[in-house]
């Protein structure tokens, strides 16, 4: 898949809990690569209680972090639009299908990932390490 411009959420998504949100950032496939994505998924062949994961949820976790003030939300959402703005595009090809293990999520991933996804991640969590 082609990934011509990198666009974390610009709002990390979250769910509320006693300690803290979790909140994730994550590339988002164009309409076009979420298209393929569902054809392909459309083939596999599920067991219980695995399914395939609706259209609007497709997305690559960067990273994720857990018991998140609601407080630091602008500060991470700043921080996923500063780095997205310095990213460059890159290719990402994923070619490895398989369920996670706890909760039969099936999900696609990259055997090969590209070193700007891996600069990109870094760079998320250098930035969410430096604001504390």
């Amino acid at each position: 898949m082609s990934v011509p411009s990198v666009q974390p959420d610009p709002w990390p998504a979250a769910r509320s809990g006693r300690d803290g949100m979790r909140l994730f950032f994550a590339l988002w496939p164009q309409p076009s690569a979420r298209a393929a994505l569902m054809q392909h998924a459309g083939q596999w062949r599920f067991s219980a209680p695995a399914r395939p994961t609706p259209s609007d949820k497709l997305h690559l976790t960067l990273l994720f972090m857990d018991g998140v003030p609601e407080s630091s939300l602008q500060v991470l959402a700043d921080i996923g639009q500063h780095i997205a703005a310095q990213a460059p595009g890159f290719r990402l090809q994923l070619d490895t299908a398989a369920l996670w293990p706890r909760g039969g999520i099936a999900h696609l991933a990259p055997s090969q990932p590209p070193r700007e996804l891996a600069s990109l991640r870094q760079a998320l969590l250098d930035a969410v390490r430096q604001a504390g």
